[in-house]
């Protein structure tokens, strides 16, 4: 059941780049040589939901909704060709990657979009290992390209990686579907009040909910968890699964079990999450929407796996801060975040006043 509940009211997550610590693709010219990773943005016709009749109009990388992943080496550089086949200006911002601020992939701030038919590029010698989002930012025009499926996960990998048996990618989206299953239209109010455009149907990996994974009992997998949403924030419940975070957008942590087995996951984060399998059974990685919509079903299959007893020691590499940032001098601020639209019987409306879209400690 891939079905989500009636659009909610939600705060949208905060500008999802404002830790400035990313690289984009501009408007330059795409090198000739060999070793470069395509991403090709155009227009395709995919059918969301198998029970419709109707395909939605969505703008993909390549074939399907999310792209294909792009991996790269620990230690290799990362070379990524953009070319811009839709009838948008468009910037790709790739989200926590940490590099100069002109490759930072906001469109009109660090770099000009590029154009419909353009190319643009984006190079970096050795990037952190982590699990990236690739998604459009461009000032007042991304939130459509976005939700037409424009983004892929970006990967990459340590030299010495956890210990696992597997591992699975989950991009998880939400899209606001007509019954017929054609895309809604864009820009009602509602998208307005909320501050996005919040969807009614799930989807992994472009797929139909529940994803089923299978593997050895006992086993141990790396799933590299990431939400390319636009404006759904869906609590995360783990349900007959013992899970342990590994990373959180793309920042490694010192293993831990997610309290009440539950984990906020709102546009743009990513979890590298270490899951072990039942020894029977199934287990489920719930998204606590409504009633709850399980996003993958996780299945015990084979001859029990012989990994090691107790918990994960999870990502061994960790990048250290900048000397620059010096977090022990940091000053202490609480913010309280209020404001939003205004309720009314018939549901959320934006009446144009800008104190009710949003306040930080009371001032709009």
């Amino acid at each position: 059941m891939t079905r989500t509940p009636p659009l909610l009211a939600t705060r949208r997550a905060i500008c999802l780049g404002l830790a400035g610590t990313a690289s984009g693709l501009g408007a330059r010219q795409a090198p000739a040589e060999e070793g470069w990773t395509t991403l090709v943005a155009g227009r395709r016709a995919v059918r969301l939901r198998p029970d419709a009749g109707q395909a939605a109009d969505l703008w993909t990388f390549g074939e399907s909704a999310p792209g294909p992943t792009v991996r790269v080496r620990a230690g290799a550089p990362l070379r990524l060709r953009f070319e811009n086949r839709t009838d948008r200006p468009l910037s790709f911002h790739v989200y926590g990657l940490r590099g100069p601020n002109p490759l930072d992939g906001v469109g009109g701030l660090t770099g000009a979009p590029t154009p419909p038919g353009g190319s643009g590029t984006l190079e970096m010698a050795s990037p952190p290992p982590g699990t990236y989002l690739i998604r459009p930012i461009v000032p007042g025009g991304s939130a459509e390209p976005a939700e037409r499926g424009l983004s892929a996960l970006l990967v990459i990998e340590e030299r010495r990686p956890p210990a696992v048996d597997r591992e699975v990618e989950l991009l998880v989206d939400d899209w606001r579907l007509a019954p017929d299953g054609a895309l809604a239209p864009f820009g009602d109010v509602v998208e307005a009040a909320t501050l996005g455009r919040l969807g009614n149907w799930l989807t992994a990996g472009g797929e139909p909910l529940p994803r089923r994974i299978e593997a050895a009992p006992g086993a141990r997998l790396r799933l590299r968890l990431a939400n390319a949403s636009n404006a759904r924030v869906m609590p995360i419940r783990f349900e007959g699964l013992k899970a342990y975070v590994a990373a959180i957008d793309s920042v490694p942590t010192d293993t831990f079990e997610p309290l009440r087995a539950t984990l906020p996951f709102p546009p743009g984060r990513r979890y590298d999450l270490i899951v072990e399998v039942p020894e029977t059974g199934t287990g489920t990685l719930l998204a606590a929407i409504g009633p709850g919509v399980p996003i993958a079903v996780v299945a015990a299959t084979g001859a029990k796996a012989g990994g090691a007893p107790g918990a994960p020691a999870g990502i061994a590499e960790r990048p250290s801060l900048p000397p620059e940032i010096r977090l022990q001098n940091a000053a202490r601020r609480d913010l309280a975040l209020g404001g939003g639209a205004r309720r009314t019987p018939e549901g959320a409306r934006y009446d144009g006043d800008p104190a009710r879209i949003w306040t930080v400690n009371g001032t709009a």
